[in-house]
């Protein structure tokens, strides 16, 4: 119990602004749901629920971490509070997961219902939790060695990944590969000279201009263009566990989060197991993870040049696909704005760098 309160304690105050920040944006979407009838709201915005929180949770984000981390508005240096908001946090998330979240989808689908109630599934995430805490009360010397193992097995689930990734014109997928068909077209049409946005349409944005320069060398097939892909995927995946085993120290942890992060993306949300959707992976979750990795260089030695670095970077991203790559381009000039705007005393000074910044 001592190690909960003193390493577990510590870890949850970090979460209060997400805490708050969810509890607001929750509070926006009922509100929103029940003023729109009201106010006809749908015939003035698109989706007027989701629209709405989202623009509440982006600027509650910066109020609530400005008042918490830059005005030091919240001192939790006693145990008292550490427990209450320990217990705090676990009861919002058991509310939050059974009042909230909608399981409808989880439980429709014979796939995932048959996943959510395999008993050898819940005894595998209660191993993983075990070894979690279990890496913590090890020696340094275990922990190393430990740490070793762990790289490897994740360098080599993220090859096995990207290894089954790549197929040709016999492969049985090409049966029901529309998703495929939606991202090839526009690269065999870039392929053979036209241009994207004049001669033609890419619906994903401008990403066959950057496949081009490798297909002259390769020639383009299903087999070229898949495996420039599974490479893409398999780099994307070990940018998220470099970035995990960087900001986090139990390494047991980097392990869970990075088979969390695999199962999200490939498992979690397609109609079967291991549709390759490519217009979404690769194609939409290669610009935030180089977002992240960028962004991490650049608060370790925030100076001009790694900034100038970064934002070239992610204006490709805009080209990539201007779906993620805009909010990926604006998400880091806001964030180094804000970081600025915090670190001056003035209202006038913080306007001053927050609108030079942007």
């Amino acid at each position: 119990m001592g190690y909960f309160r003193d390493y577990i304690g510590e870890k949850v105050i970090s979460f209060i602004p997400l805490i708050l920040n969810l509890l607001i944006t929750t509070a926006t979407i009922y509100l929103v749901r029940i003023v729109t009838p009201i106010f006809k709201l749908n015939e003035i915005i698109i989706l007027p629920d989701y629209v709405i929180s989202c623009i509440v949770f982006i600027l509650s984000s910066f109020l609530i971490n400005f008042i918490f981390y830059k005005k030091k508005l919240l001192k939790l240096d006693n145990q008292l509070s550490t427990k209450y908001l320990q217990w705090f946090f676990i009861v919002f998330l058991l509310y939050f997961s059974f009042f909230i979240v909608s399981w409808e989808s989880y439980t429709v689908i014979g796939s995932r219902k048959l996943l959510l109630t395999n008993p050898f599934v819940w005894l595998l995430a209660f191993l993983f939790l075990y070894f979690v805490f279990f890496y913590e009360i090890l020696k340094q010397n275990m922990k190393v060695k430990l740490s070793r193992y762990i790289k490897i097995l994740i360098i080599l689930s993220v090859l096995y990944i990207g290894y089954h990734v790549p197929f040709n014109e016999l492969h049985g997928y090409n049966e029901n590969a529309q998703n495929f068909q939606n991202v090839l077209h526009a690269i065999v049409q870039v392929y053979l000279g036209k241009v994207i946005y004049y001669d033609i349409i890419s619906q994903y944005g401008g990403f066959p201009f950057f496949l081009k320069p490798i297909l002259l060398l390769t020639g383009v097939s299903v087999l070229s263009v898949s495996a420039i892909f599974g490479f893409i995927l398999a780099t994307v995946f070990l940018i998220w566990a470099f970035i995990l085993s960087k900001v986090i120290e139990n390494k047991a942890l980097v392990l869970v989060g990075f088979f969390g992060y695999v199962y999200i993306h490939l498992y979690s949300t397609g109609l079967w197991p291991y549709q390759l959707t490519f217009f979404y992976y690769p194609i939409r979750i290669l610009f935030p993870s180089l977002m992240i990795l960028a962004a991490f260089f650049y608060f370790k030695n925030p100076n001009n040049k790694n900034f100038l670095v970064t934002v070239f970077i992610l204006s490709l991203g805009i080209i990539w696909n201007v779906d993620v790559g805009i909010v990926c381009f604006l998400a880091f000039a806001f964030v180094t704005a804000f970081d600025k705007f915090c670190n001056q005393d003035s209202l006038l000074g913080r306007l001053k760098s927050f609108i030079y910044r942007i």
